[in-house]
């Protein structure tokens, strides 16, 4: 659907809690963005991407990658069990359900589905047991444009 789908191991060590993607990938995703500059595309990773102890570690580097690369549309992770949508200079970022368990009360067990659409994607929440608030609710995410500068919005 004219999407690039980019995934990539953030396992540091088996049973630590931390992941770092590290230099090789980090060159990978830029000759793969670089190679299809009117692509769009979306970075699949297990660690979530805040700069937070539990998180990635080389949060930093991965956008300094990204952020030029306007082609990179979205991100999805997850690792912290919760359901979250945010953006970083119009990059969105979107944290994945658990689809085991939940560590918080309230939040949804489950998966996500993604429509892919010329300008974006539609996501919608399917919880496990069909009660949660946002179960079968549609969010649509809309592309920054590849040209333009894009407005910060998030904790980094």
């Amino acid at each position: 659907d004219g999407i690039r789908w980019l995934l990539l191991d953030s396992l540091e060590e088996v049973n630590k809690v931390p992941g770092i993607l590290g230099t090789a990938q980090l060159d990978w995703v830029a000759r793969e963005l670089d190679s299809a500059p009117a692509t769009p595309a979306v970075i699949f990773v297990h660690h979530n991407v805040e700069p937070v102890d539990m998180g990635l570690k080389d949060t930093k580097a991965l956008l300094e990658v990204l952020r030029p690369r306007r082609q990179l549309k979205c991100i999805f992770f997850g690792h912290t069990h919760e359901w979250r949508r945010f953006a970083v200079d119009g990059i969105h970022m979107v944290n994945l359900p658990a689809i085991g368990y939940a560590f918080k009360k309230g939040e949804p067990v489950g998966w996500v589905r993604g429509t892919p659409r010329a300008a974006g994607l539609t996501l919608e929440l399917r919880s496990l047991d069909g009660a949660h608030p946002d179960h079968g609710k549609k969010i649509e995410l809309e592309w920054r444009a590849n040209g333009e500068g894009g407005k910060r919005v998030g904790r980094f």
